[in-house]
């Protein structure tokens, strides 16, 4: 990721800080950041998928179009939260982010198998995106509560409990 390597020095620094102000504008810069690149790059498979498909990996390929297109849809709505993760480990609440790794990774190891099972490589990469989502959206209420920061691109007013 472009975004992340360049805002967690930051991230930590301003938490030793104790500028909360300025993490939050850390986490609105770097969720719109993230969210406009990934929109990008979905719109670009959009219009050139198949033909970027062919280009550099062979005709043989262009079957993977949908799964492409299945897991960047999932990318860019996880995208929303920004670099949430990153908001956590870089605070020192890293054993939150492995908790909740280890409950979505079975969730989705369970999903992938029984979505496979129904509707083959398709369906392995819904539930993949789907395990994506629901893995940023919890890290996202996590931040939330721990540092008291959304992780969005955008201002809301609603209160995570």
């Amino acid at each position: 990721m472009i975004v992340n390597p360049i805002i967690g020095p930051q991230i930590a620094k301003t938490f030793a800080a104790n500028d909360h102000a300025k993490l939050q504008y850390y986490a609105r810069l770097s969720a719109g950041w993230i969210f406009l690149i990934n929109v990008f790059i979905y719109g670009l498979f959009i219009i050139t998928g198949n033909f970027l498909i062919e280009l550099f990996f062979g005709s043989e390929y262009l079957a993977a179009y949908n799964v492409v297109m299945i897991l960047l849809a999932g990318q860019v709505v996880d995208s929303i939260t920004g670099s949430s993760v990153l908001f956590l480990t870089m605070t020192g609440f890293e054993n939150n982010t492995a908790i909740v790794r280890f409950i979505t990774t079975t969730i989705n190891l369970t999903m992938v198998y029984i979505f496979s099972d129904l509707w083959g490589i398709n369906g392995a990469a819904i539930a993949t995106s789907i395990t994506l989502i629901l893995w940023n959206w919890i890290i996202f209420w996590v931040v939330k509560k721990k540092l008291n920061i959304y992780c969005l691109p955008f201002k809301i007013s609603v209160d995570v409990k």
